[in-house]
């Protein structure tokens, strides 16, 4: 009977192990992101912001990043009587294609229609270029205000969070109403 209870032991075990690693090989099933390209990263810095891009082609659109950031700050800085404590990345893609693959910051499976993202643990500013340098400008404005918003309300990191025992939150509605307002002014649509 010792032998049966042995062998019984052994079965379960195996078979435990057996949907272990299969529930684990589902849940992990498409949570990481296909990289087809190799991007070779470079920066530049203006008086507040580290803007990292790639290639050489890019060298102007980080250029026309750096000076509407800074131009975008200034008016940000007067409207909310703040100056932001450290720098802010921003991270450029060329494509939507190029930014899709990303693993700055968490995105949905489905990335179509997301024009960029603030990160707020790390306080860094993700965003693609779709060929538009009005839409471009206007959606660096965009996550410009969530970067200060973090900056001036958090501390900028999660780290502060956690340890000034930050409890504030913002609704959604109000953070993105106020971006989309601040970057485009008063709009009906």
């Amino acid at each position: 009977m010792s032998r049966f209870k042995s062998i019984a032991l052994l079965a379960v075990l195996i078979l435990i192990s057996s949907v272990a690693d299969v529930h684990a090989q589902n849940a992990s099933f498409g949570k990481n992101r296909v990289q087809y390209e190799t991007f070779e990263w470079r920066f530049i810095q203006s008086k507040h912001f580290d803007i990292y891009y790639y290639g050489e082609k890019n060298y102007e659109l980080a250029e026309f990043s750096a000076q509407s950031l800074e131009s975008a700050y200034l008016q940000l800085q007067a409207d909310f009587d703040h100056e932001i404590v450290d720098r802010i990345a921003l991270i450029i893609y060329d494509s939507h294609n190029d930014f899709s693959q990303t693993n700055v910051v968490a995105l949905p499976t489905s990335a179509e229609g997301i024009g960029g993202v603030t990160d707020k643990f790390k306080n860094r500013m993700t965003v693609p270029f779709d060929g538009s340098y009005d839409d471009f400008r206007r959606t660096l404005h965009h996550e410009l205000v969530h970067a200060v918003f973090n900056d001036m309300f958090y501390g900028g990191s999660v780290q502060s969070i956690i340890s000034n025992n930050i409890q504030l939150v913002f609704p959604l509605w109000f953070e993105e109403g106020l971006a989309e307002y601040t970057a485009l002014g008063w709009d009906t649509n």
